[in-house]
């Protein structure tokens, strides 16, 4: 017997204004969203079956990253699990087309043991079989899928100083969805991410795996597809 489940987004948000792109200060942006206020959830419309495509971060046990953008931006949060299927936190929505981040194996040190490139490249392949299963969970019949390489489209950044760069980019409404979904509020999670860039400016390995982070990741390969982000 085949479980089909029902996809939940779809809240459609209201006409965002020409958000600031390009590599900007969050803390500047920061300010901003505490001068003005936040939107809350109540002010968003209602639309069924709107046109949505996804994307996707790819993950395993904490399941895939989505972010569900229409055609005025961000719209919706969630996680896509191998075992349960889907799993949103705001709306309804339909199927439609999407992207996923295909992992890319790199070249290892000279001190790498071959247990160790061996362990690497595996987990690879299951990450990238959650990823193509989510995909083509999310699209099937609505538009296909594309698969975008790491290098193809966030270059060389560190994932924290990427993240730093997402957060200006984003409008009030798309912001309240992403506090929604970290459960802090924002300047929490600045200072999460601002000290972890610092790290790894100062050649650190900083502790960087909150479940908001991948999350980021999802929102970032949307703001970059529609042209919002450059990296």
């Amino acid at each position: 017997m085949v479980t089909v489940h029902r996809l939940s987004f779809g809240y459609l948000l209201p006409r965002p204004r020409a958000g600031p792109y390009g590599a900007r200060d969050a803390l500047v942006r920061l300010a901003q969203f505490r001068r003005v206020g936040l939107p809350p959830l109540a002010r968003r419309k209602r639309c069924l079956g709107a046109q949505v495509t996804y994307y996707i971060d790819p993950g395993t046990a904490k399941g895939c990253a989505v972010a569900c953008f229409g055609t005025r931006g961000l719209i919706g949060l969630g996680r896509w699990y191998m075992q349960d299927g889907f799993k949103a936190y705001w709306g309804d929505s339909a199927q439609g087309p999407s992207l996923w981040e295909m992992p890319q194996i790199y070249p290892r040190g000279p001190g790498s043991t071959p247990a160790q490139i061996t362990a690497t490249a595996n987990d690879l392949i299951v990450l990238s079989a959650h990823g193509s299963a989510c995909a083509t969970y999310l699209s099937y019949g609505r538009g296909g899928t594309r698969a975008v390489l790491p290098r193809q489209w966030k270059k060389q950044a560190s994932k924290p100083a990427h993240h730093l760069r997402v957060l200006p980019c984003l409008t009030a409404p798309e912001v309240t969805l992403l506090v929604e979904a970290y459960g802090k509020p924002l300047d929490v999670l600045v200072s999460y991410i601002t000290a972890a860039s610092r790290a790894v400016g100062m050649r650190q390995t900083p502790s960087y795996g909150a479940q908001i982070t991948d999350l980021l990741d999802a929102i970032a390969l949307g703001l970059w597809d529609t042209n919002r982000l450059r990296v």
